[in-house]
């Protein structure tokens, strides 16, 4: 779940988990059921067999960004693989939710229904790292007879080697206030294409390096979603509060949380900050507690900095 808005809040955007299904897209058609996937011959409000395929449980999606400026703080939700490697993911499958689909039919206070030429899309951007690798699309909705009411695959294999997917809606219906539609899609069973071949990684003896094959295990940290990166092109550190960096509300390891026992990655220049070396080859100690006396018998704080330089 990301932090939009300063909070780790679903009405922030994020994903959560449900089993709720409901044919009923009117008594559920409300952000009081925003968690009810549509499943059309259900017998009521249900809580088995709503997923794809006949399962239990899906995840819901909530949050976009379009232009209107009320989005700017938005943090796009997204799922990532934990160890940080890329990897395809051939595909998932997808759902309006009874709220959105109500909406979409019927309108409500906040939007207008869907007219001929009115749509929602999904946009699936996908990254390597920092790098964007490319974006794939569906529409949810595309004019009152072409809506999504049953699982629907969607292929993001298009996408190529992905560390990170992020996820958007957005569309035509705009109140004056932006996008007004429900922001919502259910999707369940992303498949993900892995290399029988390729090398499970272990660290029994914890020295950063694959007992197997020898890959080097450490991972640089990253800035935490939301916080900016206030660094400067020289080769002086920025320094962030001690206590925000002990409890990890500014980097976030990839091999844990960074904190006060722990060291931090840098990355060296030698061209005054016009180019930059490769991240975590070197780790560099954490320095703090040690006082130097002025002139008038206080002291100095110096605190740990993640630098470049």
């Amino acid at each position: 779940m990301p932090k939009s808005w300063d909070n780790y809040c679903y009405w922030g955007g994020g994903h959560a988990v449900s089993n709720y299904a409901s044919s009923d897209y009117v008594t559920n058609g409300d952000f009081n059921h925003q968690l009810t996937v549509y499943k059309a011959g259900a017998e009521g409000d249900v809580r088995t067999g709503g997923g794809h395929n006949g399962s239990n449980n899906f995840a819901v999606h909530f949050g976009y960004k379009d232009n209107s400026g009320n989005t700017d703080r938005q943090i796009l939700p997204s799922f990532s693989f934990g160890d940080g490697m890329a990897r395809v993911i051939d595909h998932m499958y997808v759902n309006n939710i009874c709220y959105a689909l109500n909406c979409y039919l019927n309108g409500n206070g906040l939007t207008a229904k869907i007219g001929d030429d009115d749509w929602v899309k999904l946009t699936a951007t996908g990254y390597d790292g920092a790098a964007k690798t490319g974006e794939a699309s569906i529409y949810l909705c595309n004019g009152p007879k072409n809506i999504v009411t049953d699982w629907t695959k969607f292929d993001l294999s298009g996408l190529g080697a992905v560390t990170k997917v992020e996820f958007n809606i957005t569309g035509s219906s705009d109140n004056g206030h932006g996008f007004s539609q429900p922001a919502y899609f259910a999707y369940d069973d992303v498949a993900v294409r892995f290399d029988p071949n390729a090398c499970v990684h272990t660290d029994e003896n914890k020295d950063r390096k694959c007992d197997k094959c020898g890959a080097d295990l450490n991972k640089a940290p990253k800035l935490v979603e939301g916080v900016k990166d206030v660094t400067d092109n020289s080769i002086i550190g920025a320094a962030y509060l001690l206590r925000d960096l002990q409890t990890g509300k500014i980097f976030e390891d990839g091999d844990d949380t960074l904190n006060a026992e722990k060291n931090y990655f840098y990355q060296r220049s030698t061209d005054n900050g016009q180019t930059w070396g490769e991240a975590g080859l070197q780790r560099v100690a954490l320095w703090w507690n040690h006082y130097l006396p002025n002139g008038n018998g206080a002291g100095h704080l110096y605190v740990p900095v993640l630098c470049k330089g």
